[in-house]
């Protein structure tokens, strides 16, 4: 009995293997194990085993608590593993594992889920890419201001594809200025998302529309607006309509800003608590929080960083997609629309050679000489996250509930990229199985 219990949980905890096989040795004698214990959840599959020995060195060395990982083959749902802790617990309550099922902050990785969207609203004809966005929000500006003339001049392509104009490494982001937004449009706060569109349309964009590539969260929460207004329905509603629905996504929802307010299976998220930050929902003076609980709004990010959403139903996203045939959610011509080049100098080098890497709608495509990829990443106070989709038919998806190691360096989403892209490439035999949940 004492050796079927040490082997059980050999299993449960894989990296304290070696020191369950010398639970007969003396104290003295045992091999202490190099790096800390990590449960993992779901179904193992040998044929993974070297991509699963990287997300566990990944998080180990970089002490993150949680993370889930799923792997895609030809649509087909062929890994999804819980690493970690969805909760640390304390001393009032236990330690909570990850599983496939637990939700995540996706952050940015809600750009593509709004980019099709906008796109099933072109395809059957309400709205057209080439349309102005002032003419279809008609903005008010604060005050005496008058709207911005390049403003009048930004089209609803150029939003999907980060060519608004509005560069927030020489200006600021708005999406993380509410306390600044909200006391100039005279609200208590936090800022909702028509306050800080209120805000920006008298402000001069830093280049001309069109003109250049630059991520722009700003220009994402327009579009949740342009979506609304054209669908006539909210943009949460909207996107279970036409995009959940007809995918059976059920892990997917619409995040909120404080602790206690977290879904159902949803992980907690840590980062540096020893940083506070003011309150998106304080007075001028008052209270300080941890930056993931409040120290941004995450409802006015709707359509830009506030989707959460398991593992797996952000792989049952993409392969739709894929299967340009027969998607449910798209046409083949609109995905063609979703992975093209942009105009210009965006998709294009001064000397007229064709950039390798370019921002489509939604998604960052990447050809090379034997494989196009097209991919997104999501940083968040608490959050890092990445979406992988290959040409080969391989998909895959890391979600983190931290963005710091623990020395406080900040996690890039590429960071466990190269590692885990290169281990698949290594896969020889593919799992004959689909773990997608049909609706």
């Amino acid at each position: 009995m004492v050796r079927f219990l040490l082997v059980q949980k050999c299993l449960v905890f894989p990296l304290a293997a070696l020191s369950c096989l010398v639970g007969n040795v003396s104290a003295q004698e045992q091999v202490k194990p190099t790096t800390p214990v990590l449960p993992i959840t779901g179904k193992a599959q040998s044929a993974l085993q070297e991509v699963e020995r990287v997300m566990i060195e990944f998080m180990t060395t970089n002490t993150i608590p949680g993370g889930a990982l799923a792997v895609a083959y030809q649509g087909r749902l062929v890994y999804e593993r819980g690493f970690g802790y969805a909760e640390l617990g304390t001393t009032e309550s236990p330690k909570v594992a990850v599983t496939p099922s637990s939700r995540f902050r996706i952050a940015s990785i809600s750009k593509p889920l709004t980019a099709v969207a906008v796109l099933r609203l072109v395809q059957v004809g309400k709205l057209r890419l080439d349309a102005k966005v002032y003419d279809l929000l008609k903005p008010e500006p604060l005050g005496e201001e008058a709207v911005h003339p390049r403003f009048k001049q930004v089209t609803v392509l150029q939003l999907l594809q980060h060519r608004g104009g509005w560069n927030r490494d020489v200006g600021f982001d708005p999406m993380f200025r509410s306390h600044i937004i909200a006391a100039a449009v005279g609200r208590k706060g936090p800022a909702e998302p028509e306050d800080i569109i209120r805000y920006m349309v008298s402000r001069k964009p830093e280049s001309v529309p069109g003109e250049f590539y630059s991520y722009s969260n700003f220009g994402y929460c327009l579009l949740g607006r342009i979506i609304e207004k054209v669908s006539g329905q909210s943009y949460e509603a909207y996107m279970r309509s036409a995009i959940l629905k007809p995918l059976g996504l059920r892990g997917l929802a619409l995040g909120r800003t404080r602790e206690e307010q977290r879904l159902p299976l949803e992980v907690k998220y840590y980062g540096q608590d020893w940083r506070l930050a003011r309150s998106v929902f304080a007075p001028q003076k008052g209270l300080s929080v941890r930056w993931q609980y409040g120290g941004f709004y995450l409802e006015a990010m709707d359509s830009h960083g506030a989707w959460i959403s398991s593992a797996h139903d952000l792989l049952k996203f993409t392969c739709d997609l894929d299967d340009r045939a027969n998607s449910r959610l798209l046409a083949q011509s609109s995905i063609e629309t979703m992975l093209a080049r942009p105009p210009g100098l965006p998709g294009k080098a001064k000397n007229g050679a064709l950039r390798p890497y370019f921002y489509a709608c939604g998604w960052a495509v990447h050809q090379r000489k034997n494989l196009t990829t097209w991919d997104h990443g999501g940083s968040l106070p608490g959050t890092t996250t990445k979406i992988m989709c290959r040409s080969d038919g391989i998909h895959w998806v890391v979600l983190l509930n931290s963005r710091h190691d623990s020395d406080g360096k900040r996690l890039h989403p590429d960071h466990v990229q190269s590692r885990i892209q290169a281990a698949l490439s290594r896969v020889k035999s593919w799992p004959d199985v689909d773990m997608f949940r049909r609706p």
